[in-house]
């Protein structure tokens, strides 16, 4: 979650809590509880967009999608019924090939968030960077986020000179 200009901007694959955190005025987003399996995601989203839909506060939502599904145009095309669903936010950083995103099968799925000004959250480690590079060079239009600044290996002085 990210405040911006006094608004928040939630996740949905980090949903567990949203009601309670706006319940106690907090607008705090936890972490997930069991959000493994598509439905319960897709409850979390249906929620998030309610308590977004009735919260001005709510700039908008970044949600989840499984990108490889056969359903995941479907899924965006209702998503963006919603007016605060601003882009989808895939956990790669946890997919062990590092060109996973270059798959020509999700060709369909970039091109489909482009084409519905949806942005791109990529949540990302290290080894990932260079194949996010040529997704970008190959969907120079796509709006994209590096969640964390990639997460650099801050303990093992990545930073050093």
């Amino acid at each position: 979650m990210v405040e911006r200009a006094g608004k928040l901007l939630a996740y949905t694959d980090r949903c567990h809590g949203v009601q309670e955190g706006l319940a106690l005025g907090q607008g705090v987003v936890g972490e997930p509880a069991g959000l493994e399996n598509l439905l319960a995601r897709q409850q979390c989203h249906g929620s998030v967009l309610k308590l977004a839909e009735q919260n001005d506060f709510i700039a908008g939502l970044v949600g989840w999608v499984d990108l490889a599904s056969e359903k995941c145009e479907e899924q965006l095309s209702e998503f963006v019924k919603h007016p605060k669903f601003v882009g989808v936010r895939p956990m790669i950083q946890d997919i062990a090939d590092p060109e996973w995103m270059l798959r020509d099968e999700l060709a369909p799925v970039f091109h489909a968030l482009v084409a519905r000004g949806l942005r791109f959250d990529a949540l990302v480690k290290p080894p990932h960077l260079d194949a996010l590079l040529t997704l970008l060079q190959r969907y120079p239009e796509l709006p994209v986020v590096i969640d964390h600044g990639g997460k650099p290996d801050i303990a093992g002085s990545a930073f050093a000179p």
